[in-house]
């Protein structure tokens, strides 16, 4: 659903309105989709990503839809970046792949220039919405391959319940802990997307996207909202903070737009090494 991109585009730039200036850097870029969405609306982009074929395929699509952008092969545990060089540093479905979230959320704060812009979108393994997408989503594809009569591809579906890789499931109290240990203030954690993505045929798909957008009103109130139903029920949690400096800026700021800017989260990309032996994509 297309709507989303440009939902999530409008948040984040209501988020960086109190940044210093529009240099963002994506950890663990993927495909460069957001990299895209973002540099369509005039920021300048650096892509991170630890897989060589996300980095080639981000570099393709860049140059296909003729976008600017630098893409950088490399971790998150090391960024090869000086000390406050960006205005921004998002990732989106990154840091549910790490065991331990604390020394890649203190890189990332390392890389923020003072008043610089934080923002994390994690799916941890948890119960949730994005459960119940999988399921009925799983059902879907079962009936559908069966009604096809293709038996021998039944075997994928089971792929839509079994993530290929590692997730954590750590609580989103250890994120914001983790994000004021590295500095980052006014941080503050959403639970956002209270539906399911359905992956739908046809008609149905279509009137499914129309029910969602006839509900905008109730769930930018859900995304919005903070409250423990939304952290519970939410797909997504979307994490902000804003790097304090000298001059006080930092808490206050952020804590007067986040609320305001909350909206439906990101879905994960191509996604990077968690840790050796794990494959996150």
């Amino acid at each position: 659903m297309a709507f989303f991109t440009a939902e999530r585009c409008q948040a984040l730039e209501r988020l960086f309105a109190k940044s210093p200036g529009r240099r963002i850097l994506n950890c663990g870029s993927g495909s460069g989709y957001w990299m895209r969405a973002l540099a369509a609306r005039g920021y300048k982009m650096v892509g991170l990503d630890i897989s060589p074929a996300a980095h080639q395929l981000a570099q393709m699509n860049a140059r296909r839809f003729g976008l600017p952008g630098a893409f950088v092969l490399g971790g998150v545990h090391r960024l090869p970046f000086r000390d406050g060089t960006f205005d921004g540093v998002i990732s989106f479905g990154l840091l549910e792949h790490f065991a331990s979230v604390e020394p890649v959320i203190a890189e990332m704060a390392r890389v923020l220039r003072p008043g610089g812009v934080f923002v994390a979108d994690v799916i941890t393994r948890r119960w949730s919405v994005h459960s119940l997408e999988k399921g009925i989503n799983f059902l879907h594809h079962v009936a559908g391959r069966t009604l096809r009569l293709r038996w021998r591809r039944l075997p994928e579906c089971v792929r839509l319940l079994r993530e290929g890789f590692y997730e954590n499931s750590l609580s989103w109290r250890v994120y914001t802990a983790a994000m004021e240990r590295a500095g980052l203030m006014g941080c503050r954690v959403f639970g956002v997307r209270a539906f399911p993505l359905l992956q739908l045929p046809g008609a149905l798909g279509r009137g499914y996207a129309r029910l969602v957008r006839r509900s905008q009103r109730w769930w930018r109130q859900f995304d919005s909202s903070g409250s423990a139903l939304s952290l519970a029920w939410g797909a997504i949690w979307a994490f902000t903070g804003m790097k304090g400096d000298p001059a006080g800026r930092g808490a206050g700021a952020m804590a007067a737009t986040c609320a305001a800017a909350a909206s439906t989260g990101a879905e994960p990309d191509v996604r990077e090494t968690a840790a050796p032996g794990r494959r996150t994509c």
